[in-house]
């Protein structure tokens, strides 16, 4: 019989990954789609389907029909499954087909683009069945009340979208690690307790989280040049699957060992949340005093990770900020970091990643780059500006022989002239070097070379004083 190729992806994610800053709605969202393709998978056993690869919101499958009627009558079938399905009604997905041509390649990207025109032709998100009768909003989002829910200490008015979410986001908060990984552990429910303080909170850094955002560099062309058939994408799937497993398995048996990672208030839990997962993306949720520090094992663990002699690597987005600044917008200051990497020149060619630190509890209306050159306005210093590569241990020692030697407001003062283009710079090394000798001068030179290395001076001291606070070598007594 004749083979054909049925791709379904879950589209228009604004409308269920960002419309709230409720976090157990988001992770609900996040990982019903992410369950989709093994739902889709179970259901249609019966027809033979075979799962080639999946995403965080895609699925790619393989299935015999006699001919192209029956073929479309299957990709109906699962159409309808996923419109129909109580959970999965609220998202909007595309499903297409197309039947084998002898160039898997070719394809791939035909299914793609029939995806794509797709979702030009639908609604961009999934219409409320319950429109008509609803009289109040949901308190979360736009959409129509029609039921209400406890969140945290209140009864609110939601949709029904958001009341699914919500109560799957919040029964899979502990499955999905314990699914993943096989270790069982508790983990906070939101963003208040995860950066909740106590005895092993470093000083300032209460009430503040880190999010880190990880994008897989250029998976797909590896796809396209390593995998010709089925078979070579889902020995491709499954490896890059079983990497990220294992990362997650490694971190979580580090952070038994750590009473900074965990939250003491009655129950003993792990400060993490993980709202996406799946593909070649992640984002993740920690206390601030722990955001260098996930990144940086991440890359440790990851440095190695290749496919057919391609190296699998990851352009970061880290963005530190108030616990209380809402969720959504900083999750999209993060992608916009992650992209800016690979942006840049030879961005996509290893690991780096770029941060930004928010002190205040509003966030700026204006887009990533505006803020950047409204903060650093000098254009010498816009033309410098570059992506930082991990900071593995030697770099780490080399900031904490810094921040040990090195006035934080000598430091501070030197780069606030650095940033206003200040003629009195040389003036404040001199100054500088009036508390510090010259030789511990010099060192520091070599430790900020160590430390940010391809950067410029001026923005080895930024980096320094911007992260200064964030890097924490040592559980404080």
């Amino acid at each position: 019989m004749p083979t054909y190729y049925l791709r379904m992806e879950g589209v228009n994610l604004g409308s269920v990954l960002s419309d709230t800053n409720q976090i157990s709605v988001i992770r609900g969202a996040s990982l019903l789609l992410r369950e989709a393709t093994r739902k889709v998978e179970e259901e249609f056993a019966f027809a033979k389907f075979t799962k080639i690869s999946s995403g965080a919101s895609i699925g790619l499958f393989q299935f015999e029909a006699l001919n192209s009627g029956m073929a479309e009558g299957k990709r109906q079938q699962v159409a309808d499954y996923l419109s129909q399905d109580e959970q999965l009604c609220y998202f909007t997905f595309v499903v297409d087909i197309q039947a084998e041509s002898g160039d898997f390649v070719h394809d791939k990207e035909a299914l793609l683009a029939r995806n794509r025109f797709c979702q030009l032709q639908q609604p961009t998100f999934a219409f409320p069945t319950t429109i008509a009768t609803a009289t109040k909003p949901c308190e979360l989002t736009n959409l129509p009340a029609s039921q209400q829910e406890k969140i945290g200490e209140e009864i609110q008015d939601v949709s029904d979208s958001v009341s699914v979410r919500f109560n799957y986001g919040r029964e899979q908060k502990h499955d999905f690690y314990q699914q993943e990984t096989g270790i069982d552990l508790k983990f906070t429910n939101s963003l208040k307790e995860l950066a909740e303080p106590d005895a092993n909170t470093p000083k300032n850094l209460g009430h503040k989280i880190a999010v880190l955002y990880l994008d897989g560099n250029d998976f797909s062309k590896i796809q396209k040049t390593h995998c010709k058939n089925p078979q070579d994408l889902r020995k491709f799937d499954v490896q890059v699957q079983t990497k990220r497993c294992q990362f997650l398995t490694c971190f979580l048996e580090k952070i038994r060992s750590d009473p900074a990672f965990f939250n003491h208030d009655k129950v003993c839990k792990v400060r993490l949340e993980t709202l996406l997962w799946g593909g070649d993306e992640m984002l993740f949720v920690v206390p601030a005093w722990k955001g260098l520090e996930l990144l940086n094992y991440f890359y440790q663990v990851s440095r190695d990770w290749e496919f057919e002699g391609e190296k699998l690597m990851h352009a970061g987005g880290l963005v530190f900020c108030r616990a209380k600044t809402p969720i959504r917008r900083i999750r999209k200051f993060a992608e916009e970091l992650a992209n800016g990497v690979k942006d840049s020149k030879g961005g996509r060619e290893e690991n780096l990643f770029y941060y930004m630190a928010l002190e205040s509890i509003d966030y700026p209306s204006e887009p990533l780059d505006t803020l950047r050159k409204k903060i650093f306005a000098r254009d010498a210093l816009q033309q410098d500006y570059k992506p930082l590569q991990p900071l593995n241990d030697d770099r780490l020692a080399a900031l904490a022989w810094l921040k040990k030697n090195i006035p934080k407001s000598q430091a501070y003062n030197l780069v606030r002239a650095i940033i206003q283009g200040d003629k009195q710079c040389a003036e404040k090394i001199a100054r500088l070097k009036v508390v510090i000798t010259d030789d511990q001068y010099l060192k520091a030179l070599d430790k900020l070379e160590i430390a940010f290395p391809r950067q410029t001076l001026e923005w080895q001291w930024i980096h320094l004083i911007e992260l200064w606070d964030y890097i924490v070598t040592t559980s404080p007594q």
